[in-house]
């Protein structure tokens, strides 16, 4: 009859249960984190290469109305519905900036697809900067409206 080391058998069996223990707690932490990194709000889902090669906004007219004092920009956004937008910046000879985002409550964002006419009560200016999700996509002069 052989006897069998109960002692030597109990630290086996502990280390095979630690080392299972182990393994469990790095699958579940690494889900967790890959899934807070792959999250959108924290990592924007496009570079600013492709919003700017798929053209997902485009400034289509924008003058300076003498008469009102308000800059008159009108924006066309591609209907392009896997783009995803936070927001979409206004900026001014690179100074005055104005912001439109799901955050603001009295500006919403365009849809895909459509266009809107902004208006910006101002001082004149030479050129106007459009941005989506802070990447620079479309640049022009501003003209005095017609």
């Amino acid at each position: 009859m052989q006897i069998v080391n109960k002692k030597g058998l109990s630290n086996v069996i502990s280390v095979v249960i630690i080392i299972m223990l182990s393994i469990t707690l790095i699958g579940i932490l690494s889900t967790g984190i890959f899934n807070i990194l792959n999250d959108p709000t924290l990592s924007p889902s496009q570079s600013c290469l492709v919003l700017d090669s798929k053209n997902v906004l485009e400034i289509e007219h924008t003058c300076y109305n003498d008469l009102t004092k308000d800059l008159e920009v009108t924006v066309r956004r591609s209907g392009d519905k896997t783009l995803f937008l936070n927001s979409i910046q206004f900026t001014l000879d690179d100074s005055i900036t104005w912001e439109c985002g799901n955050s603001c409550g009295t500006c919403k964002l365009l849809q895909p697809g459509n266009s809107r006419k902004y208006f910006f009560n101002t001082i004149e200016a030479k050129s106007l900067a459009l941005k989506a999700n802070n990447c620079l996509v479309d640049l022009e002069k501003i003209s005095i409206c017609n």
